[in-house]
């Protein structure tokens, strides 16, 4: 289902989980660096490449050679572009905002090989001892039937979670 607003396209929700350490082949914390939204090859879709500076790795499965310092591409659905007409076109999914530039993130990501980077399952933004999920607002996580778009949470009990719960999931991922 999509809505259209003048050059805003808004696309259906999704249910995201708070914390989705089950499906998530890299987790990083990374600022990222740079950012920029592409039309699909078959131009049915817009996308954004994330390119973001790893200053931790929380869980790395198979041989990803993600280390602190690396760079990492991360994609989501949606973005801002410019077309052929001059016209700008702004697509986002109900449910997932874009991090932005210079922002300082916790990213779930999911491998995507055919694209040779990685998805952004979710994400929450970290500014000081404060974490606020890029998810939202409307609906509930999926995993804890909690509300997706709750205020911020302390990012130092965020990050000790998602740490236990990394180190209790024997490096699994479906």
């Amino acid at each position: 289902m999509t809505a259209s607003t003048g050059d805003v396209l808004v696309f259906s929700e999704v249910q995201p989980e708070r914390v989705p350490v089950g499906k998530s082949h890299l987790i990083v914390v990374g600022r990222v660096i740079s950012g920029e939204a592409f039309l699909s090859e078959n131009q049915a879709a817009v996308y954004s490449e994330f390119q973001v500076r790893v200053e931790e790795v929380l869980r790395a499965t198979g041989r990803s050679g993600i280390n602190r310092g690396a760079l990492v591409t991360a994609i989501r659905w949606g973005g801002m572009l410019q077309l052929a007409s001059g016209r700008v076109v702004r697509v986002e999914m109900a449910n997932e905002r874009l991090p932005r530039l210079g922002g300082r993130y916790l990213l779930f990501l999911r491998q995507d090989a055919a694209l040779q980077a990685h998805r952004i399952i979710t994400a929450y933004s970290l500014e000081g001892n404060q974490a606020q999920t890029l998810d939202g607002p409307r609906g509930v996580f999926a995993d804890t039937r909690g509300p997706a778009r709750r205020g911020p949470e302390r990012a130092d009990a965020l990050l000790a979670e998602v740490r236990r719960l990394v180190a209790s999931s024997n490096g699994r991922v479906p």
